[in-house]
């Protein structure tokens, strides 16, 4: 089997995963239900005392769903991964012949588009509902007025933190993958991923509390951010490879 029918063939077996598929429909239809009670319930300020409790209760299995979508987004990627290694496909694609290092990037590419895929499936509702309330208001296109007059430095700037938001994304998929690499899909996986996300945290803010001492400009900070989130994402990627080229599977 070559890469690509590799990663033709996990793209088709997450898509015939129903029960997560299931889940991933279920959460997208929550997220699109409560964006649109928040937006039309309280854009209209029909809060009154009698419906108080009613928006409270709303508001608290709004943020209940919000944490399952956090959980969700962190342990599908782990089930991806997961799975294989329970089910010993791992250890028969190596025994018939497959490259371990083209099996690494067919199975992570995979299974990282995938889930990033389903990331914007569950965001996409809540924040295209939330441009529709913007627009309504001409100041919204005032400020994107303003962005096109801002200095190169500014603008830099705003773009690097957009990138450095998507690489941060990319890395914390990368450290699920390499947590469950190194447990071979156990669930300590999901303990080690949290283990290594403080432990990368506090990295990146003793690196930003130098830098600080060191008077870096605002552009100079962001910049560090965004090598800081490639590196480590290289380590881990790095790592996780090497991991799955020396296990016995």
């Amino acid at each position: 089997m070559n890469p690509s029918l590799i990663f033709k063939s996990e793209i088709f077996k997450y898509y015939k995963d129903k029960p997560y598929m299931v889940t991933t429909l279920i959460l997208t239809c929550l997220n699109l239900f409560f964006a649109l009670f928040f937006k039309f319930y309280l854009s209209r300020d029909l809060i009154t005392e009698e419906s108080f409790l009613f928006v409270g209760l709303m508001t608290m299995f709004g943020v209940i769903c919000l944490f399952a979508n956090l959980f969700f987004l962190i342990y599908y990627p782990f089930h991806l991964l997961a799975m294989d290694y329970r089910n010993n496909v791992l250890a028969l694609l190596v025994a018939s012949g497959v490259n371990r290092r083209q099996l690494f990037f067919s199975k992570i590419g995979a299974a990282l588009v995938w889930s990033l895929g389903v990331g914007l499936c569950l965001m996409f509702a809540p924040i295209l509902i939330l441009l529709s309330e913007f627009v309504k208001y001409p100041e919204f296109f005032e400020v994107i007025k303003e962005f096109y007059r801002l200095p190169l430095e500014k603008t830099s700037i705003f773009l690097i933190v957009i990138l450095t938001m998507i690489i941060g994304q990319i890395y914390s998929l990368v450290l699920v993958f390499f947590a469950t690499i190194v447990t071979k899909g156990s669930t300590l996986a999901i303990l080690l991923y949290f283990g290594l996300s403080w432990v990368g945290s506090m990295v990146s803010y003793l690196i930003l509390l130098v830098t600080l001492n060191l008077d870096f400009s605002e552009l100079g900070i962001n910049l560090l951010n965004l090598l800081i989130a490639s590196l480590l994402t290289v380590i881990f990627g790095v790592l996780a490879l090497k991991t799955m080229e020396k296990q016995n599977f």
